[in-house]
């Protein structure tokens, strides 16, 4: 019998001394990682698959819409391919096997190991116990598949962790478990508490249920942090850009042509990719792309169209238009068929420009996927933009992008000050509770008994003025689980900046740490300001007077727990590298 190797990953990153739970891990089950920043695992279709009640490829879609939403979203891992299997699928370990129907046992067996084939299987509409109602309701075969390709990525059951309730039936505590990860050798991982709620336990007794049969509908906090760590995802990855080459449509009937060729074609070296379409419905409109490299034909610099009859896009600040620098190609567009779609560009030029991340898009009414990410999500850092979808008129397109610096009204960061252990914690900048001059002081967090008070610093950026200090985001506590700072992918400051905890005490806040360090070139996050609690009321983001981001910035929860501490959440872009 092979032997097994187990991890038990900490849920809130390793070394930390607060509660927290924990997902199991199996080290002689995690795939390898690619050339790329994305571990991507080919899944084939079994022929044999007849899910019952609606066709395959709507159950498909349901199954991958899961997937993307969940081990996808949080992790490097795409599941690719989902064709049908072929003989050297069938041969090939590297490859998952899938078989889906009405009424068949659900497992997954030898998830990743050479000379191993990986098979997944699972019932379309549940079991006796917890039987979907056939064709209307998908909660089963997503649920299911969350879980079962849990164990294609390596995780376990739950009760084989070493604290797993006694009353449990399946319970199989293991006994060689370790807190280390990456592991060297061949032993367990645990933090000492275990996770009621993961997607990955089920049983009377084993779990506390939710949905059809498992822990949540979904991943826990501790199953997103253990994915993230042992497949994490940079926002560093040079792949997630893609060179724009042009594209081409159709408007009242007639065809547009790609100004890059003339044609409806791509130039040399650039892959076409239809990402809109339906017969009935909407017009053909291809893109072209490659990894971004040296001299690209075009810069992107925005795209706009209707979604529910209401102008949408992104680029320059110029409602329904491209600016005076960008030329304003008109790509889809017939009355009583399509709303218009425009995409802006320019020849090739340095400069500051928005970065291009792909599209995701719709033909035949099935989902195209981004041709980086392999999935309905953005590259990490980008931002997701609807430019088309009308309902009984467009299906949606997406376009994903990193929005040039000229757009960006962001905050440059002053410090704050907070309280740690029943001591005030002062701005190391002022060396007070106070802020620099030309700072402004902002609370976002405070409510008696559960949080100290939070001050922050900010001015308004000034793009003409290089910052005083730069921001290099936080970590703190979500629902009792340490969230992982964009930079570092950990509950750690990126090098070279200082660690000040602003919060900390027990038995009343849980840590609450912000990374920063003085001005230097090479600044890879801008700051957004905040949105945060203070007397149980929402405090709005400075910047935009409301609770959101500015415009072109990420929204990230840094702290709340129910029952402890109050809601926080910060903004932040990356830096597009130059």
């Amino acid at each position: 019998m092979r032997r097994l190797t187990f991890i038990i990953l900490l849920a809130s990153l390793i070394g930390i001394s607060s509660p927290g739970l924990a997902s199991v891990f199996n080290t002689d089950r995690r795939w390898p990682d690619g050339p790329s920043m994305l571990t991507r695992i080919t899944v084939c279709v079994n022929p044999a698959s007849s899910p019952g009640f609606v066709p395959l490829e709507i159950t498909l879609e349901h199954v991958r819409n899961a997937l993307a939403g969940s081990w996808e979203k949080y992790s490097k891992v795409r599941f690719v391919g989902w064709k049908p299997c072929t003989a050297a699928d069938v041969s090939n370990a590297e490859v998952v096997k899938l078989l889906i129907q009405d009424d068949i046992d659900n497992y997954a067996t030898w998830p990743y190991s050479p000379g191993h084939a990986t098979h997944v299987q699972f019932a379309s509409w549940g079991k006796s116990f917890n039987r979907c109602r056939g064709g209307q309701d998908f909660s089963c075969v997503e649920q299911y598949a969350i879980h079962e390709f849990g164990h294609v990525l390596g995780f376990e059951h739950e009760w084989l962790h070493p604290e797993v309730p006694s009353d449990c039936p399946k319970r199989a505590p293991q006994s060689n478990w370790s807190r280390v990860y990456p592991a060297h050798q061949q032993y367990i991982v645990a933090y000492p508490r275990y996770d009621w709620n993961s997607i990955m336990t089920y049983w009377d007794g084993c779990v506390d249920q939710v949905g059809v049969r498992f822990g949540g509908t979904s991943l826990s906090q501790a199953d997103i942090a253990g994915v993230r760590e042992v497949y994490p995802l940079t926002p560093s990855a040079a792949e997630s850009e893609l060179d724009f080459g042009g594209a081409f449509g159709q408007v009242n009937g007639a065809s547009v042509v790609n100004p890059a060729t003339g044609m409806q074609t791509c130039p040399a070296g650039y892959t076409t990719q239809q990402i809109y379409g339906t017969g009935g419905n909407d017009y053909a409109v291809s893109i072209c792309s490659r990894p971004s490299e040296a001299n690209p034909i075009f810069d992107l610099g925005g795209a706009w169209g209707y979604v529910e009859r209401a102008y949408s896009g992104f680029g320059p600040p110029v409602p329904q238009g491209c600016g005076v620098n960008l030329l304003d190609q008109w790509v889809l567009g017939t009355p009583n068929i399509d709303y218009p779609l425009h995409l802006c560009y320019r020849l090739h030029a340095n400069g500051d420009v928005t970065r291009f991340g792909g599209v995701v898009g719709t033909v035949e009414r099935k989902t195209i996927y981004n041709a980086v990410t392999l999935s309905d999500q953005c590259p990490p850092g980008y931002l997701k933009q609807q430019v088309l979808g009308t309902n009984g008129i467009d299906w949606p397109l997406y376009v994903c992008f990193q929005r040039a610096a000229l757009y960006y009204v962001g905050a440059d960061f002053g410090g704050a000050w907070g309280k740690v252990s029943g001591s005030p914690v002062n701005n190391p900048i002022t060396s007070a509770s106070s802020c620099p001059p030309g700072f402004q002081a902002q609370q976002i967090l405070g409510t008696d008994p559960n949080d100290e008070p939070v001050f922050t610093c900010f001015r308004p950026s000034n793009y003409a003025v290089e910052p005083t200090y730069d921001f290099g985001g936080m970590w703190g506590y979500v629902e009792g689980i340490a969230t992982a700072n964009p930079l570092t992918g950990k509950s750690s400051c990126p090098e070279g900046y200082k660690d000040l905890e602003l919060l900390g005490t027990v038995n009343k806040d849980y840590g609450l740490h912000v990374c920063y360090r003085p001005h230097a070139a090479g600044a890879k996050m801008w700051f957004g300001g905040f949105v945060g609690t203070v007397d149980r009321q929402t405090v709005p983001n400075a910047l935009t007077q409301q609770p959101a981001c500015p415009y072109g910035y990420l929204k990230e929860q840094v702290y709340g727990t129910r029952g402890s501490d109050w809601p926080l959440f910060y903004c932040y872009a990356f830096v597009p590298p130059n």
